[in-house]
Parts: C-alpha cells; structure tokens; sequence
C-alpha cells in the first residue's frame, strides 16, 4: 500500500461514520483510528430555560469578590477532581485550614493526575470549580484568606 492510498483511506475515514479501519494486505498491516468528539444539540428552549436557572441564582454576594482573598489558578488545562476517586473524601472544603504544601485538588492532564498544593497557610473560603469541571489555565479554583 502506498501513501497516496493511505491518505485516501484518512479521507475516506474522516468523511464517514467510520471510527476504525483496518487493512491487512500480506505482510503490511494499517490500521486507522478516529477519535470523534460527541455533539449535544440543545434547542433554544433548553438554552432559555438554563439561563433563567442561573440567572436566579446569582446575587450580588457572589459577584463581590474580598480583596483580603488570595486564589489558587488552575496551572493547566484540564478536569478538576476534589478528591483522589468518588469513595474517598474531598482533599479540601470550604472553611478547611490548609497548609503550604497540602494538596488542594487535581487536575487531569492528558491522561496524567497532577496533585495541585496549597503555596502557603490560609484557610479556604470559596471552591471556584465543581468536581469534574474543565478548567482553563489561570482560572481561580480557589480562594482563600
């Protein structure tokens, strides 16, 4: 098989329903696989009805942030967990003491756990993430006095 017939079976794959492909011809073997994303249609009801939800419940004691406070960023792209696993306990609550060094959270990573630590003493006021929440590099996930 040549690369010219691979890069029709790319197309081909990436064009169809198709999410894995795979040829054995003699002693070549190719395989192609597509990771495809899932799409969720919302209709403009949902999307209405969602935002009436949130907007009540916004107040303005939620839009005034301390400015005593201090935030832990998420320092990557990732999913946020508040613990190691659903069985075990949060690594941290709102009202917690934590200590430099202490791990707050984790965020997964392309596939690694990475354990996210508190940078000095505080204790924590607000958990800014939900468990399971992606999270953008620099966003606050905590913050703390």
């Amino acid at each position: 098989m040549n690369i010219e017939q691979i890069k029709e079976l790319v197309k081909i794959v990436n064009s169809s329903n198709v999410n894995i492909i795979e040829i054995n011809e003699g002693d070549s073997r190719i395989r192609i696989e597509m990771e495809r994303q899932k799409i969720q249609s919302v209709s403009k009801n949902e999307v209405q009805l969602n935002t009436a939800i949130h907007s009540d419940e916004v107040n303005a004691d939620s839009l005034s942030v301390n400015p005593s406070t201090k935030e832990i960023k998420a320092p990557m792209v990732g999913i946020f967990y508040t613990a190691p696993s659903s069985k075990d306990k949060e690594f941290v609550a709102t009202g917690d003491k934590v200590k430099k060094g202490q791990v707050v959270c984790i965020i997964e990573a392309m596939k690694l756990f990475n354990e996210i630590v508190a940078e000095e003493d505080g204790e924590i006021v607000e958990i800014c993430a939900q468990n399971g929440d992606v999270v953008e590099f620099g966003q606050p996930i905590f913050r703390y006095l």
